[in-house]
Order: structure tokens, then C-alpha cells, then sequence
């Protein structure tokens, strides 16, 4: 934590990001191998464990005869027994064993042959057999003419070994080896149609599959890139600009990086303090630490700017209208003065309190919270009605640093975004007091017993309530723990470690109409996805961009 002397210095001189700037390592996440491996577990749902097939038929035409051999009452049984899936320099790779059965004893199927000297039905079935799949993702980042960066996805073949057995697995009741010799002079093969029936109803499946692949990777990368205007007041609207800008695929994982930025337009009331832009550090994407099954980072570069857009559009500036369980008049300056200014008022007299935020705030990663935001010169001017005219009586400088801590429960999926801000995080300075200059040092001291009153309105637009989401699970994988630190080298950048594992919660979440199942219970983060994305990655937005009541 920051030195509550230190909140009361000016900030030193820096360089500076102009607003609209675009930051090109704003935001890091990366999923190791490890974690996509353990998405393995998904890759079943998307294939039909049983598969009805049609009935089909194959024949030769002789002029004297026509040899055949038709097959009904298809079902083509797939379970999956093991799935790999790895990561070389550049691509994904996939690989998967599937048992595949054809029907079964009790449910054989019907398999009628014609061989010119007679006809014969064969009922019968296929035991398991284990099929190794194998196929590769390949994905980059390209940019078309106009500078726009896309996913172009790429599905590597699908490569197929068959553990298939004819003598051993397949069943008919009839002499099998004999029509097999038979139909072979007529150019049919019973083992080589059931193989073909194996090998067609695979292809059909995942083909089916497979054959939406690569767009639906790519649309779902065009989601995360990010242009919203948010409202935060009437009038005030940030604009939030997120895109990928590089992605790299290696032995140890994927790691997508991505850039943006935030402005918002400028209001009169700071222009003049504003210094120009927002605190440029030049931080770069810290290396990952190997830690976690998910890593991502946020650049306190993207959080500063987004910070400054806000304290530039004027969020902070307003006048105070309202005091919780206070009058706002001259009854307050007793709180905090004592007796200093009962000769000027000994009636109650009407004040107005004027916010004069003097500086943009700043993101500290490596504070007592997971997440600082350091507020310097934050000026509240009080004013009174003295010999007829508005006057300033007081200006009191306001140092702090707010925190924001980031709560997961991994046995109910909860993710609690708590707000830490409290008499104690405050340091004050009187800077104007001409009319009881002496009671400069008490108006100090006394600030803390007017905390929750003065600073509670005071803050509104900036901080707000605890905020809870509960984050869903995937056929029983979810996030089991999350560690937060700062990252980097100079702890620049919020590192948030996330493990990944079975889990008791169930799925949750909200649908594209804002509906939420019983996963949202303690609050649901939005019915967008892009918002869910911003929930898991950026919340210190979360905490601080939020509407006065």
C-alpha cells in the first residue's frame, strides 16, 4: 500500500499516452497445453454416441445375373475411450480413440446377399473395434487491406487407423468365409462393405462436424474483437476499443495477445489540469510463468488510459447534492472545525460543495489489493453565502488509493469483486482556509468521523458497491481456483493465474436474451458475451465504471 503522505504529492512529471492512443499489448491470456488438454473431455459431446445409418446396398451388373448385397436395421454405436490434444509451433493437434461398434447380438442387423446361385440372409453385428483419429488446427492472425486483423483458421485432414479385425469382430449367422469366397469371384466383399459402412459413418459424423469448423473458430474470434461505447452518465460515454494483434501457438500452449484502447470525450471542468494523456509506463507482455491452466494479464498502459478517459470526461466533477444522514450546511463545518467558523455563521447557513479533481487516476498492481486505484488530488472546494456573495471557505486536498479484490469460491463457481475503501485509506490536506486558517490542522484530523458521509457521494460515480457473478462450468470442468498478483518485471501488468479441474458447481450463465439459468443466481454478469469476456478480464472495470444512483 501506498503511503498515505505520498497520495498528497503531486505526481511527478511522465510521459504521457495522448488520448485515442492505441496501446499494441493492452491485454494477455494464454492457455497452456495442459488446459486444453483437459478440454478433452468436451470433445464427445459433439459427436452422437449412437448413429442411425440408412439402409444401403451395393450390386454388379454380369448381363446373366446381378450379384449383391444389402444391409438394413443400421446403428453405428461411438464411444470415445481416450482424446489428446497438444500443441506444436504454429497448430493444435487433435488425436482420438473411439470404440465403434455396428448393432449388437440382440439388435442385430440385416444383411441380405444375392450371389447369382442362390440368396442368403445374414443377419448379424460388428463387435467394438478401436478407430485412432487423427487431424491438426492450424491458426494465425492475418490483416486484410485495410489494417484489420482476423483469425484465418485452418482444419488439417482427418487421418483415420482402423483397429478392425474380420474374423474376430465381425459376427453373421451364416458361413461367412465361404460367401466371402464366393461373392470374391464376383467382385464383392463382405468385409470390405462393412468397412466401408465403418469408415462412411465416421466420415459423415465428423464431417458433419468438422465441415463448420473453421468458420465458427474464426466468428468466434471476430467476437473478441470489441468496439462498444459504454454509458456511464448521461453524456459521459467511454469508448473501449479491444482487438487481437498477435497470437502465438508453441509446445507450452496458446497465447493470444491483444491491443486497444479507451477515450472518452473531454470535458471543460479538468482541462485545466489535465496533463495530456494517460501515465505511459511502456510496459510490455510479461513472459508467463507456467503457473495456472489459464494466465492472463491486463497492462496497468490500458487500465491508466481507461482511468484518464474517465477522469477527463468530468465523472468527477459535479456538486455534491446530497449527504447520507447529514444536513448540507454550515452544521458540517462544525464536524470538522469545531467553534472556528460559528462567528461567521451563528445560524445555519446553506453550503455548496464542489468537486475539483485535479489529476487522472492511476492503477496500482502491487498495493495490500489485488487491484489499487490511486486518486491524487481529488479537491473539494465548500462554499457559504458571506456578506452577500458565494465565497470559498474551504479547499481540502484528498489523497487515496482505493482497492478492489477479486473473491472466488471454488466450490460454487462465486467471483466476488469486493470495493476496500475506508477512513484509512484517505489522507487529507487543507489547502485553502483563509478565514480560520488555525483550525487547518483539527479539519484534518477530523475528516475520518465524516468519512461515510462526505466521501460516500463523493465517490459515487467513481466506486460502488461489491459486485458477485457466478461463473459456469462445462460438462463438469471449471475453474477451481484463481491467483491474483501483480506480473512483470516491474509489476506493471495484474496477473490472474486460473486452474482448471472438475468441479461440484453446475453450468451457468445468461443466453443471447438476457435470460439466466439458476448459474446466474448472485448475479448475472450480461446476456452478451462480449460483456462476459470484459467480467472475466477486466474487473476493474467492473468496479469502477458504474452509474451513480
Amino acid at each position: 500500500m501506498i503511503g498515505l503522505a505520498t497520495l498528497l504529492l503531486p505526481a511527478a512529471l511522465a510521459d504521457t499516452l495522448p488520448p485515442g492512443s492505441v496501446i499494441d499489448e493492452a491485454l494477455s491470456a494464454r492457455v497452456s497445453e495442459d488446459a486444453l488438454d483437459s478440454l478433452g473431455v468436451l470433445v464427445p459431446g459433439f459427436i452422437p454416441a449412437d448413429i442411425p445409418v440408412d439402409d444401403i446396398s451395393e450390386s454388379v451388373d454380369l448381363f446373366i445375373c446381378e450379384p449383391g448385397i444389402w444391409m438394413s436395421n443400421i446403428q453405428v454405436d461411438v464411444a470415445f475411450s481416450w482424446v489428446d490434444i497438444t500443441t506444436v509451433p504454429g497448430e493444435i493437434q487433435l488425436a482420438a480413440g473411439l470404440d465403434i461398434s455396428i448393432n449388437s447380438p440382440s439388435n442385430p442387423f440385416g444383411l441380405d446377399l444375392d450371389y447369382c446361385l442362390g440368396d442368403t440372409s445374414c443377419p448379424g453385428y460388428v463387435a467394438p473395434f478401436e478407430v485412432v483419429i487423427n487431424t491438426s488446427l492450424g491458426l494465425e492472425i492475418l490483416e486484410d487491406g485495410e489494417g484489420n486483423k482476423y483469425l484465418d483458421a485452418t482444419l488439417g485432414a482427418l487421418d483415420y487407423d482402423l483397429g478392425l479385425s474380420p474374423s474376430d469382430d465381425i459376427y453373421l449367422d451364416c458361413g461367412i468365409q465361404t460367401l466371402e469366397e464366393v461373392l470374391g469371384y464376383l467382385g464383392i466383399s463382405i468385409y470390405d462393405f462393412v468397412f466401408d459402412l465403418a469408415i462412411g459413418t465416421l466420415d459423415d459424423s465428423i464431417g458433419d462436424l468438422t465441415a463448420d469448423l473453421e468458420p465458427t473458430i474464426e466468428e468466434a474470434f471476430s467476437a473478441l474483437t470489441i468496439s462498444e461505447e459504454v454509458e456511464i452518465l448521461d453524456g459521459v460515454v467511454l469508448d473501449i476499443e479491444l482487438f487481437p494483434s498477435d497470437l502465438v501457438i508453441d509446445d507450452n500452449g496458446i497465447q493470444l495477445i491483444m491491443g486497444g484502447g479507451a477515450d472518452a470525450p473531454a470535458s471543460e471542468c479538468v482541462a485545466a489540469y489535465d496533463p495530456g494523456g494517460s501515465l505511459l509506463t511502456e510496459s510490455f507482455t510479461p513472459d508467463p510463468t507456467g503457473e495456472g491452466a489459464i494466465e492472463a494479464a491486463l497492462s496497468d498502459e490500458f487500465a491508466n488510459q481507461a482511468l484518464y478517459a474517465l477522469w477527463r470526461s468530468g465523472l468527477l466533477c459535479y456538486e455534491i447534492a446530497d449527504l447520507q444522514g447529514l444536513t448540507l450546511d454550515t452544521g458540517l463545518l462544525g464536524l470538522l472545525a469545531g467553534d472556528a467558523f460559528d462567528e461567521l455563521f451563528p445560524e445555519a447557513s446553506p453550503i455548496a460543495m464542489i468537486t475539483r479533481p485535479g489529476a487522472p487516476p492511476t492503477a496500482v498492481y502491487d498495493g495490500a489489493n489485488d487491484i489499487g486505484v490511486d486518486i491524487r488530488d481529488l479537491g473539494l472546494d465548500i462554499y457559504a453565502d458571506l456578506d452577500g456573495r458565494s465565497t470559498r471557505l474551504l479547499n481540502l486536498d484528498l489523497g487515496l488509493e482505493a482497492g478492489v479484490d477479486l473473491n472466488f469460491d471454488g466450490a460454487t463457481g462465486d467471483l466476488g469483486i469486493g470495493i476496500n475503501l475506508d477512513a484509512d485509506s484517505f489522507a487529507v490536506d487543507v489547502g485553502h482556509n483563509e478565514y480560520a486558517p488555525d483550525s487547518s490542522e483539527a479539519i484534518a484530523g477530523n475528516f475520518a468521523g465524516v468519512f461515510d458521509s462526505l466521501v460516500g457521494p463523493l465517490l459515487d460515480g467513481l466506486l460502488g458497491d461489491s459486485l458477485a457473478f457466478t461463473l459456469p462450468a462445462f460438462e463438469g470442468l471449471g475453474l477451481t481456483s484463481i491467483d491474483v498478483d501483480a506480473a512483470g518485471a516491474d509489476s506493471d501488468w495484474l496477473g490472474l493465474n486460473a486452474y482448471v479441474g472438475l468441479v461440484a458447481y453446475e453450468s451457468g450463465g445468461c443466453d443471447e436474451e438476457g435470460n439466466c439459468d439458476t448459474g446466474c443466481e448472485g448475479g448475472c454478469a450480461s446476456s452478451s458475451g462480449r460483456s462476459r469476456l470484459a467480467m472475466f478480464l477486466f474487473p476493474i472495470f467492473l468496479a469502477l465504471v458504474r452509474r451513480r444512483d
